[in-house]
Order: C-alpha cells, then sequence, then structure tokens
C-alpha cells in the first residue's frame, strides 16, 4: 500500500530516527500532495504508516530536527497557497503515531532551518524569518533573539556546539547563502551574537550546506 511514496517526487524530510527510515509529507509520483508519514521496518522492508501532519500540508522547504526527547520536531514550509511560507510547529515522539502542535512560529516561513539545543529549548533560523527564534517549553512561547547579523539566507544549515560536560550546548552555529557564504554564532551563555568569519566564500552551485563536528551532521539543501 505505501510502496508509491518510494516513487515520490518531493517530500518535505527523509530521516532515520533510531536507525529507522521515515518519509514524510510532500508529493507521490502521481503528482498529489500527500500528509503521511510512513517509516520502514528493517525487518520485511516494508513501509507502514506513521502518523500524517495535522496542518495544511507543506511540500517542501520545513525545518526539522529530532532528538531522543523531543522525537520528530517539523516547523513551517512552502505551500503553494502563497504567502511566505506556514507558521505550524509540530513534533512526534518517538513512542506516538500521531503530531501534537506546538505554539506557532511568530511569522510565517519556508526554507529555514531548526535545531534542537536541549531538552526544553528549539531554534528556528534564515529563510523566511526576519528574526531568530528560540523555543523554550518552559515559558511555552518563541523568543526572539534578534536578526541574523550577516543577514537573512535561505536553506541554511544549523547546529548546536555542545561542550565537554555532559554534551551541554554552548552556541548555535548558522551558515548558508546570502550575500555571499557566511555564518553566525549565538552563544546560549552570554546570550549575545558573534561573527563566525565566514564571510563572502565561493559557493559552488549544486552543492549541499552542512553542520559537521557539532551535535549532527545536518544538510540543507542548496538555494538553486
Amino acid at each position: 500500500m505505501y510502496q508509491y511514496m518510494l516513487a515520490q517526487l518531493k517530500h518535505i524530510l527523509s530521516i532515520c530516527l533510531g536507525g529507522i527510515p521515515h518519509i514524510c509529507g510532500g508529493y507521490d509520483s502521481d503528482g498529489e500532495r500527500v500528509s503521511e508519514c510512513i517509516r520502514m521496518s528493517l525487518t520485511d522492508f516494508q513501509w507502514s504508516p506513521q502518523g500524517s501532519l495535522p496542518d495544511a500540508i507543506p511540500t517542501s522547504g520545513s525545518g526539522y530536527d529530532h532528538s531522543a526527547a523531543w522525537g520528530l520536531v517539523i516547523s513551517g514550509g512552502f505551500v503553494t497557497d502563497g504567502g511566505n511560507g506556514l507558521t505550524s510547529t509540530v513534533f512526534q515522539t518517538k513512542d506516538s503515531s500521531h503530531f501534537e502542535y506546538l505554539p506557532s512560529l511568530p511569522e510565517e516561513s519556508c526554507c529555514h532551518c531548526l535545531t534542537i539545543i536541549d531538552d526544553t529549548r528549539l531554534l528556528v533560523a534564515g529563510g523566511r524569518l526576519t528574526s531568530v527564534y528560540i523555543y523554550d517549553s518552559s515559558q511555552s512561547d518563541w523568543i526572539d533573539i534578534g536578526a541574523l547579523p550577516s543577514g537573512r539566507r535561505d536553506f541554511p544549515a544549523c547546529g548546536v556546539v555542545r561542550g565537554p560536560q555532559i554534551g551541554r550546548p554552548l552556541k548555535v552555529v548558522i551558515a548558508g547563502v546570502g550575500t555571499g557564504y557566511e555564518g553566525d554564532i549565538y552563544d546560549l551563555e552570554a546570550n549575545a551574537w558573534q561573527d563566525a568569519g565566514i564571510h563572502n566564500i565561493h559557493f559552488v552551485p549544486r552543492t549541499k550546506l552542512c553542520m559537521p563536528l557539532i551535535n549532527s551532521s545536518k544538510c540543507s539543501p542548496d538555494s538553486n
């Protein structure tokens, strides 16, 4: 029943959660928008349903990340109905078959990145967002920490630099293509922006932007 997803033309995410391949949303092989998320069994290599996205169905450009504590988190995304994208943010724990809502993004957005800072905080940046926001579950709200100092960019990569003490998050690095290939660092302890020292580096089209050697090797599509 779910083998058609293997011929899917575009999806908003494909990711391994606990070593299990997952695919969510996008277009199927007939060009129809789909809301389903599916996962593959590593026993018989068959696809089975893993819940559905609960909002208007984004086709691409959603920010997403995953962790043991959060499960899968998806925010925003491109829709063909106009505007800058969706504001919805949803999550699905590893033991659940449905998504739950977090408070909406303060702005419509797609083509941004989302990274999990720790068990209580998320960060979104870039894309159609004019500011960078941190979601703090203790406050159940998004906190505006200001615009990217080097300017907004589409499809950035972002990741967390962790300290040696039980993986304590220290900084968030955000890099991508804006006026040039540039990056910024947000110091989580000082609550301040730092220059990442990345300026006007030549960017080769049709590559991917990655954040290696941080908490995960996360890549985002190129901006072309």
